[in-house]
């Protein structure tokens, strides 16, 4: 019997070892040297029973290197190959080159005897550390002992793999034997695998919901769908026991678009209960768009449930994008495309972060709950960088695995938009969540005032001067935030926090309230910057506000406040000074003036055109013409009597106090009149030239005593006499009047026009000159136009007032038309004519034009449609000339209201009127019928033209990608029929909307 081997002499047993080697044909991997996969199987399995015989146990090793892909992508696939044969002469040193191989690109074997192994590979993993100047990773290795030759060198493989795989989120480099324990989670993984639709169908699956938080306001402003397997022999089971099995043999899409499809039904239902709702976010793995289309299968169901594409967030693991071949990111485009925002999971876990920022286009990055383990200052200082700069880059951000109020108040102090963690609720099944919630009173965050909030959020607040964020409803002040520098200016101002300041605001009869509050109207109302300056401790304070964003009547403010040292260049002498810290609160407009110089300084002010500090030139006219826009029409003639400069100089040695006022009905910012004390201050002495014009609100702004106030002033206007010199009145008719003067050959064809004329059908000579009414095809019924055109040219009698039906922008108008023949040396040679539109205002029928028109797009509304559709109609029974509808109908209408408001959803009825006009011109009849559909009518032989002009127009909605500032993604769907294909407009209508709704794939089964 052999004495033991001495596992010190590592040398001797190698000797040992190799005189086992039996000769065969080998194969090598030629970027390494080592065998080949199946030379390295065929020699293992030769070589491995004598190995077994001699020391008794073999082993088998796995190493497998920590994220591979990563380092290429950052150091580039010359350096990656360096690091392989770097690696390979170090396992050739060990083991020799005949006795390991390299399986795909980062993963190694080697088979050798067992004994002294484990020192072995600690100095492997030593040496590993050390090579390429750093540039290297932690390897992982996975160990399987043989003391069976009957065992399968594939088994020993398979074995080895799974004790590698064991250590797959371990960061540092080590190794692990496989064992029992190995093998029964072996038998646990294709228990998994075999049984996950099983799962699916029998509701092992629970969906569970963690809440999401908006940092500024502490409401719910969404949720994480998360899977738990209730399995009924393993138990619970949390993602990390089964979802990165699941991908590695790629059946991760039945789960995760299972999740998906449990949270659009979530959502529906309690959108039909009136419940509310928040987005829901779903994750997505690598393999899902490797072997599925799921942008294209969530889009669809999305759609069949009616549930808008807003509330599904799209997430993706930033490690899922290390070795993307494009196949992932052209999916985050179709994703966009379709108004599904994507989130970047796990931000900050993997090896190129900063990469994947530069290369991929997300909404939202979460970032990694691994910086909040150990969150000590230096992971302060990270997260707050990951913040200003996702901020720059247009993308929000949200803090994952945050359970302490410490977190929370850092994250909040840096602008971090969300929060997700257990300190405000775990992963729970969805009935167990909403008691929760109900119970620790948290508020539903509103879609409007969601995304008004996520414009806001992209505002970076790590700066170094003193900032706040406001929320004003426009009667009321609300602090958001404030940093610490703007905390500090509020203490010398005497105000204790922000809150304060916000009591002061909001206090029904405080001077600096009033200001604030017209302060921010005119910056939301101007959309600039706006300021003022107010007294507060014996020092002046700077206060600027700028609308970040707005939903109706809340926005947002960006505020900040400066103390202010006025310097002596300034010239205010103390007069002026004493003089401004006793009003400057009790007045809303100062304007500094000198007579002597002609100008003017505006130093507060609440009037939207004007801004503080800019200079008047030419006092004079500046408050007899400017200023006077905003004086009761009534009072303009006092009005300028009051700020002529004779009458200034009169008054102040009539008033030897100084001063003299007068009142005057004034517009406000809201529209109405209100009685305004006005005020002259001279600073006397060698300083009376100098002067303080001010205003405030007059104490008589009393319902009950107003009217005899008007009376008392009210004066009377006389009219100008006006009168018009015309050399030519040709010229004046055709191009200055208002008359909409045609003339035509005896061919009917357009000779010339007024220029009212062009103005009206928004035509050009070219575009008129040589073409006829049916050519034009701007009449509903041009056939019957066409005949009093002939009566007029073959009888030679004049018609009067003959009505008719123009298209005009899409509308249908009623016009009344003269037409008179034209003579040439006693022949007719023509017809000229003249019209007017009913429905104008001047001609008495505007009821009739509003009753027929859509008050927010200016097209035809349902009831003037079906009056036109009826002419239409009426036209092809007694002609057979076919005519054509289209329903066209803007998919997000509802959710932009929901999401973005009233005044954005306006803005898009608007911004798709003006496309239809301009690709349905000439002829077409356009209505929006009801919320964000519309119709369009035309008499027409060319159907596929007109299938044309529908995906112009569908294309440039698609091309609207903001709203009142807001970003938007636009679809329209389209649905056409002709006259010929129905027995009655109703039918038509009925099938172009079938059409339609087939076309957006409404048979969709979920």
């Amino acid at each position: 019997m052999d004495d033991p081997a001495n596992i010190t002499d590592l040398s001797h047993i190698d000797k040992q070892f190799h005189s086992f080697n039996v000769p065969v044909e080998l194969q090598f991997d030629p970027l390494t040297g080592l065998l080949s996969r199946r030379s390295f199987l065929k020699k293992a399995q030769n070589d491995i029973p004598g190995l077994i015989k001699r020391y008794g146990q073999a082993v088998v090793l796995t190493l497998d290197l920590k994220d591979m892909k990563g380092f290429n992508t950052s150091f580039g696939q010359e350096a990656g190959d360096l690091l392989l044969c770097s690696i390979s002469n170090i396992l050739k040193q060990h083991f020799g080159k005949e006795y390991c191989s390299r399986f795909g690109e980062d993963r190694f074997y080697v088979f050798t005897r067992a004994v002294g192994i484990d020192i072995e590979l600690n100095g492997i993993i030593k040496q590993i550390q050390n090579i390429n100047n750093g540039h290297t990773l932690p390897v992982r290795i996975g160990i399987y002992g043989i003391e069976d030759e009957n065992i399968s060198v594939d088994v020993a493989c398979n074995r080895a793999r799974m004790a590698c795989d064991t250590l797959r989120n371990n960061y540092n480099s080590g190794f692990v034997w496989f064992d029992e324990k190995l093998a029964d989670e072996n038998t646990k993984k294709d228990y998994l695998v075999r049984n996950l639709d099983a799962a699916i169908n029998n509701g092992w699956i629970r969906i569970c919901l963690q809440p999401v938080m908006r940092t500024l306001t502490g409401e719910l402003c969404g949720f994480e769908a998360l899977s738990r397997w209730d399995d009924p022999t393993y138990g619970l089971l949390y993602p990390n026991d089964f979802i990165q099995l699941l991908e590695l043999n790629r059946i991760s899409y039945n789960l995760d678009f299972y999740v998906v499809k449990e949270v659009a039904k979530l959502l529906k239902e309690r959108q039909e209960n009136g419940l509310p709702v928040v987005p829901i976010s779903v994750n997505l793995s690598r393999t899902d768009f490797v072997f599925n289309d799921p942008v294209t299968d969530i889009s669809t169901l999305t759609e069949a449930l009616g549930i808008r594409k807003s509330l599904i967030n799209i997430e993706i693991t930033e490690t899922s994008l290390v070795s993307d071949n494009g196949i992932i990111s052209r999916n985050i485009d179709r994703f966009h495309d379709e108004g599904f925002q994507v989130w970047m999971d796990d931000f900050g876990s993997g090896y190129s972060s900063l990469n994947v920022l530069k290369d991929y286009l997300f909404d939202e990055i979460k970032i990694d709950m691994g910086f909040f383990t150990n969150f000590n200052d230096k992971a302060k200082t990270i997260v707050s960088m990951i913040v200003e700069m996702s901020k720059k880059l247009g993308m929000h951000t949200l803090a994952e695995g945050v359970e302490t109020e410490e977190q929370l108040s850092f994250l909040r102090s840096i602008g971090c938009e969300k929060i997700q963690g257990n300190l405000f609720g775990s992963a729970v099944p969805c009935d167990i969540l909403m008691k929760e919630l109900k119970k620790k009173g948290y508020r539903w965050e509103s879609r409007s005032v969601s995304v008004m909030y996520d414009k806001a959020g992209l505002t970076n607040v790590i700066v170094d001067n003193p900032v706040a964020l406001l929320l004003h409803d426009g009667k009321y002040f609300k602090g958001l935030y404030s940093n610490e520098e703007f905390n500090e200016t509020l203490l010398t101002a005497g105000y204790k926090d922000i809150q304060s300041l916000e009591a002061d605001m909001n206090h029904p009869e405080s001077p600096k309230g009033r200001k604030c509050r017209d302060l921010a109207f005119k910056a939301k109302n101007n959309n600039e910057e706006e300021y003022m300056t107010f007294l507060a401790n014996g020092n002046y304070y700077k206060l600027s506000f700028r609308v970040l964003s707005s939903s109706d009547d809340l926005s947002v403010i960006f505020a900040t406040m400066d103390s202010l040292v006025y310097e002596q260049e300034r010239q205010f002498t103390s007069e002026l000074d004493a003089l401004a810290r006793k009003i400057m609160f009790n007045y809303d407009r100062i304007h500094y003036v000198d007579l002597d110089e002609h100008k003017g300084t505006i130093i507060s002010t609440n009037i939207p055109s004007e801004t503080v500090g800019s200079t008047i030139e030419t006092p004079e006219t500046y408050y007899s013409d400017n200023v006077s826009r905003y004086i009761h029409p009534s009072e303009q003639d006092r009005w300028k009597r009051f700020v002529s400069p004779e009458n200034i100089k009169n008054k102040l040695r009539e008033y030897k106090n100084g001063n003299f006022s007068a009142l005057f009905r004034m517009r406000q910012v809201n529209g109405s009149y209100e009685w305004t004390e006005f005020t002259v201050t001279s600073f006397r002495g060698d300083n009376a030239h100098k002067l303080l014009v001010s205003s405030k609100p007059a104490i008589i702004n009393d319902p009950e005593v107003m009217w005899i106030i008007e009376g008392l002033l009210k004066n009377g206007a006389t009219a100008s006499d006006r009168h018009i010199e015309a050399e030519n009145a040709w010229d004046i008719l055709t191009n200055k009047s208002s008359y909409r003067i045609f003339w035509k050959d005896t061919e009917l064809r357009y000779v010339g026009a007024s220029k009212a004329f062009y103005d009206y059908y928004d035509l050009t000579p070219e575009k008129l000159i040589g073409r006829t009414d049916a050519e034009l095809d701007f009449r509903i019924d041009s056939a019957s136009g066409r005949n009093i055109d002939k009566e007029v040219i073959n009888k030679g009698e004049a018609v009067i007032k003959a009505l008719g039906k123009n298209v005009v922008d899409g509308v249908v108008h009623h016009v009344a038309v003269n037409k008179y023949p034209m003579y040439n040396k006693g022949k007719i040679c023509g017809l000229i004519g003249f019209f007017v539109d009913t429905e104008e205002p001047d001609n008495g029928n505007e009821a009739r034009r509003l009753d027929l028109e859509d008050p927010v797009t200016g097209l035809m509304n349902v009831k003037g449609l079906m009056i036109a559709m009826l002419d239409l109609d009426d036209i092809y029974k007694k002609t057979r000339e076919n005519y054509a509808h289209i329903s066209f109908s803007i998919r997000e209408y509802s959710g932009i209201v929901e999401d973005y408001g009233d005044a954005a959803a306006q803005t898009l009825l608007k911004k798709t009127a003006d496309i239809l006009r301009s690709v349905f011109n000439t002829g077409f009849i356009l209505s929006r019928t009801n919320g964000g559909q519309f119709s369009i009518c035309r008499k027409t032989t060319s159907f596929n033209g007109m299938m044309d002009l529908v995906q112009k127009a569908e294309a440039e909605i698609h091309r609207i990608d903001m709203l009142n500032g807001f970003k938007c993604t636009i679809h329209a769907d389209f649905g056409m029929a002709r006259a010929s294909e129905c027995s009655s407009v109703q039918d038509l209508v009925n099938l172009s909307y079938t059409r339609m709704r087939k076309n957006r794939g409404q048979d969709y089964e979920a």
